[in-house]
């Protein structure tokens, strides 16, 4: 039905574990026709909102859930994550040429955590082995929005500490309120 409708599907497979959702059967439905993109959820469903995390999971989650190790190539993966998005949202995506939007990510491959890194083992390194800390500089629409691994936008100079300040005050309320209940 999904793929006869036209359907996408985004699959989150952090968020679907997390809450109890089950596992997708991305697998059948990439046989099927249906396009299928990698996605996070929110935070509250995947902490870590890591597209890198996302992918290693969703490869070695399938490969175990199969039984089959060449389920969800690398390859297959990677494009989930981004030009499988791209489908989705009717946005062209994947090449560098006039006319594209100017998104980009640039990975630094040097870590020992990313070796060998040759052009046979880029793929694989991106998906199994790359993380999202391993991002130097991303671009969106022509405008570099993190370089150095630090978004460089001024309004979000600060963020880390004043998120931590909001979680920190919502534990408190939290913790308060447990004990009113714990009384009652």
């Amino acid at each position: 039905m999904l793929a006869i409708a036209g359907a996408h599907v985004a699959h989150c497979p952090h968020a679907n574990l997390k809450l109890g959702s089950g596992i997708a059967p991305v697998p059948d439905m990439r046989r099927r026709n249906v396009n299928v993109s990698l996605a996070t959820d929110g935070a509250k469903a995947n902490n870590r909102l890591d597209m890198f995390d996302v992918m290693k999971f969703a490869s070695l989650l399938h490969k175990g859930t199969s039984g089959d190790p060449t389920v969800l190539p690398p390859g297959d993966v990677l494009d989930m994550a981004t030009n499988r998005g791209g489908v989705a949202l009717d946005i062209p995506v994947g090449v560098i040429a006039p006319g594209s939007k100017a998104d980009l990510a640039l990975v630094r491959l040097d870590g020992f955590h990313v070796q060998p890194c040759v052009p046979d083992t880029v793929v694989t390194n991106l998906v199994h082995a790359a993380r999202g800390s391993d991002v130097s500089m991303v671009m969106v629409d022509g405008q570099i929005i993190v370089r150095d691994g630090r978004l460089t936008d001024p309004r979000w100079e600060g963020l880390s500490g004043r998120a931590c300040g909001v979680g920190l005050d919502l534990l408190g309320r939290q913790d308060a309120s447990a004990r009113l209940t714990n009384v009652r």
